[in-house]
């Protein structure tokens, strides 16, 4: 009865043992990512960031108006990137000897990314043109680390595309139901187009920070 008693203890001890460890990894990989975080922050071109000039066709249609031409953007910039923070505890995963985790990062509420640029729309003799401010409201960055021998390397990095997004006119949101149409299709188009754009900056970013600071576990 006694063994059986010291069996049961011992299996208990080290089961508690290898939760308290997890924990103390979880912890030393929140610390590190809000590290990384808060070293990027103080980096030259990530927050403003600039951003090339896009243009691009469109061809849509209310009702019987057919609307076609094309759309440009210039002079953009990316604002509130320092506001970026970790949305909660690191992943944890042990795979063959090494661990692999994953960070999700995003903008408080109320704290959205402000991207501001001037749009101007070709549509055979019109040429609108506007000062523009777009808010990201959702925006969400998720990294997956790997830590393999004492090195740890940035092996996933992904922008989410954005889906609450407000857009303002010299500081009023657009209430035109044409505006706010033309603009709908414009953000299809520029979505992508400014994703794939602040990641070749912020991928290599983290990238170079990460694999030249690597996490000591012990």
């Amino acid at each position: 009865m006694f063994k059986i008693f010291a069996l049961v203890f011992l299996t208990i001890a080290i089961a508690n043992a290898a939760t308290t460890g997890h924990h103390r990894t979880v912890e030393k990989f929140n610390k590190y990512a809000d590290d990384v975080i808060c070293k990027l922050e103080n980096k030259e071109g990530f927050d403003p960031m600039n951003c090339p000039d896009f243009v691009d066709e469109f061809d849509r249609k209310i009702g019987l108006l057919d609307f076609q031409g094309q759309l440009s953007l210039t002079e953009i910039k990316v604002l509130g990137l320092h506001k970026l923070e970790r949305a909660c505890d690191a992943t944890v995963r042990h795979e063959n000897g090494d661990l692999r985790v994953h960070f999700q990062l995003k903008t408080p509420p109320n704290h959205p990314i402000s991207m501001q640029y001037n749009l101007l729309f070709h549509m055979q003799s019109l040429h609108p043109q506007f000062k523009m401010v777009t808010d990201i409201e959702d925006f969400v960055l998720e990294l997956t680390l790997l830590q393999k021998n004492g090195t740890t390397l940035l092996i996933g990095f992904e922008l989410k595309e954005f889906t609450k997004i407000k857009n303002h006119v010299g500081g009023m949101t657009i209430l035109n139901p044409l505006l706010s149409f033309l603009f709908n299709i414009f953000m299809k188009h520029f979505d992508g187009y400014v994703r794939s754009e602040m990641s070749q900056v912020l991928a290599p970013a983290f990238k170079k920070f990460i694999e030249s600071h690597s996490l000591n576990l012990y």
